[in-house]
């Protein structure tokens, strides 16, 4: 199938054209950046869209910046430059995991970081992992720009709080602590396929061995693209991390996690697998806490 006519197509050079055009044309527009869900949900005549806001010309949102010892990573960085890039695999090494897993070489080539959070999808890679790692969404529209959390921006499959008049202009990551290590696993029916579940852990080691600090965020799970794992969180935080611990998550994980039946696996599946890759996340991110030196 064939979009239906786009009457208009722009091609902004700066960032302040590319704002005007988004307050001007609000939802009349879509922004393409990669493409690699616009362009099949057009085709598909999914989404209407009058009006095609190009922003790949803006070279000021491709850029991967420090900030108040946090990154600033702008809506154009393509998934394959996130999942290379050395920075953020020694600090924010989930998102960089996240971001391998998605789709195929030629699909990360070309797709953002921010426009698969942007698209909400409960299959996302990149929003659980986000999660995990406390990120913040910067948007600007014609009141300004503002902050918004992403368990806050993301508020169903599909859905979030940018408004028709804004734009995502970056994901902002905190700066780490200490001893932080971080890591996204994902289980799909093949390699590169949607996550039948997807963990991501940010876990922070404290004196004799404990876990002084721990965020789990899953996708995959049809309620809602992300999923805090928040009584998991209180179980292991605190806790002095062995073996002891990983073995008793193994049969309680699951128990707390609310699972679904689709077309990629049953929901008692779902429950096994939880069970499985919450201990084994927690074990990679509490190792790479040691490997970070810092």
């Amino acid at each position: 199938m064939y979009p239906e006519p786009i009457e208009q197509y722009f091609q902004p050079t700066t960032l302040a054209a590319a704002l005007q055009l988004v307050a001007t044309h609000g939802s009349a527009a879509h922004i393409l950046a990669g493409g690699q869900s616009l362009v099949p949900a057009l085709k598909a005549r999914a989404v209407p869209a009058r009006a095609l806001i190009d922003i790949n010309r803006v070279t000021e949102l491709a850029t991967l910046t420090t900030r108040a010892g946090g990154l600033w990573l702008g809506a154009l960085l393509r998934l394959t430059a996130v999942a290379r890039d050395p920075l953020i695999g020694r600090t924010a090494s989930a998102l960089a995991d996240a971001a391998a897993a998605l789709g195929d070489r030629q699909v990360r080539n070309r797709a953002t970081l921010v426009g698969s959070i942007v698209w909400a999808m409960h299959w996302g890679d990149i929003a659980p992992a986000a999660a995990a790692l406390d990120a913040r969404l910067c948007l600007a529209g014609p009141a300004g720009r503002r902050e918004v959390g992403i368990e806050s921006f993301v508020v169903g499959p599909q859905l979030t709080v940018l408004g028709a008049q804004e734009m995502v202009l970056a994901l902002l990551l905190p700066a780490p602590p200490p001893h932080t290590g971080s890591c996204y696993l994902k289980h799909g029916r093949v390699v590169q396929d949607r996550a039948t579940l997807g963990i991501a852990v940010c876990l922070t080691r404290g004196p004799e061995g404990r876990c002084a600090e721990v965020r789990i965020a899953l996708g995959g799970l049809a309620q809602h693209p992300i999923c805090r794992a928040t009584q998991i969180e209180e179980r292991v935080r605190g806790q002095i991390f062995n073996a002891a611990l990983l073995e008793d998550l193994k049969h309680w994980a699951s128990t707390t996690i609310t699972t679904h039946t689709d077309e990629l696996a049953s929901a008692a599946y779902r429950r096994q697998l939880i069970g499985v890759y919450v201990p084994r996340a927690l074990e990679l991110a509490w190792q790479r806490s040691a490997e970070s030196g810092r």
